[in-house]
C-alpha cells in the first residue's frame, strides 16, 4: 500500500487475467468496510482511475510491438474514453496537449523507423529506448508510462526523470487511467481491453 497525491494506492502482486477479477473484488470489499470509494475527485485531485501494469517482456521480444502500441494509442482519439471519464471539457484538454506534442511524437517514430530500417528489422532494445524516449522521456509522457521500461532496456546506469518503481513495477509498461472504476468488472474488463488490443497488433 502507498499514497498518491489524494488516493489510497495499492499495489498488487503480478498476475494473470484470470486472477484479476476475484483480486480486485477482495480489494474492493477491503475498501468499502474501510470506508474508500473510488471518486472523480478528491480535494481537487482527480482520482479513482487504476492503473494497469503490461509485462514489459512481451515488449522486450518484439520491440516493434512496442512501436505499434504506442501509435495505435495515439492515432484512435477514441481511445481517450478508455483512459479518462469523457467530458467536453477533458476531451478538448487532451486534443489540444495531443497536437502540441504531435512534432515530438513525430520525431521519436521517425527515429525508431530509421534505425529499424536500417538495421534490418533487428532494432537493440537500447537503439528503440533511445528512440522512444525522444517522446515518452524528455516530453514526460504519462497516460502511457514506459520509464522504468526503457531504463531497463537502455542501460543499467541510466535513469528516466529518478523514477525508482516499486519491485514488481519493474520493467513494466503502465496504463495509467484516470477514468474511475466503480466496481471490480470495469478494472478487470480495462485489463481485457488492453490486452486484446496488444494481441491484435501482435498478429
Amino acid at each position: 500500500v502507498d499514497y498518491d497525491p489524494g488516493v489510497v494506492e495499492v499495489l498488487p502482486p503480478p498476475q494473470r487475467i484470470e486472477t484479476v477479477l476475484p483480486s480486485m473484488q477482495a480489494l474492493f470489499q477491503a475498501s468499502k468496510k474501510a470506508g474508500l470509494t473510488a471518486e472523480i475527485a478528491f480535494g481537487g485531485v482527480e482520482g479513482g482511475g487504476g492503473h494497469i501494469h503490461l509485462d514489459g517482456r512481451v515488449f522486450a521480444e518484439n520491440p516493434l510491438l512496442l512501436r505499434n502500441f504506442l501509435v495505435d494509442i495515439y492515432n484512435r482519439p477514441y481511445l481517450k474514453t478508455v483512459l479518462y471519464e469523457m467530458s467536453s471539457g477533458k476531451e478538448d484538454a487532451e486534443s489540444i496537449r495531443q497536437r502540441r506534442e504531435e512534432p515530438d511524437f513525430i520525431n521519436a517514430i521517425a527515429k525508431f523507423d530509421r534505425i529499424w530500417e536500417e538495421s534490418g528489422g533487428k532494432i537493440s532494445l537500447k537503439e528503440a529506448a533511445s528512440a522512444l524516449s525522444l517522446y515518452w522521456v524528455e516530453r514526460k509522457k504519462r497516460d502511457i508510462n514506459i520509464g522504468s521500461l526503457l531504463s531497463h532496456w537502455a542501460d543499467p546506469d541510466f535513469s528516466v526523470d529518478n523514477i525508482v518503481p516499486a519491485e514488481n513495477q519493474k520493467h513494466t509498461v503502465e496504463i495509467r487511467m484516470h477514468r474511475t472504476q466503480r466496481a471490480p468488472e470495469d478494472f478487470h474488463d480495462l485489463a481485457e481491453f488492453w490486452l486484446y488490443r496488444i494481441a491484435n497488433l501482435s498478429l
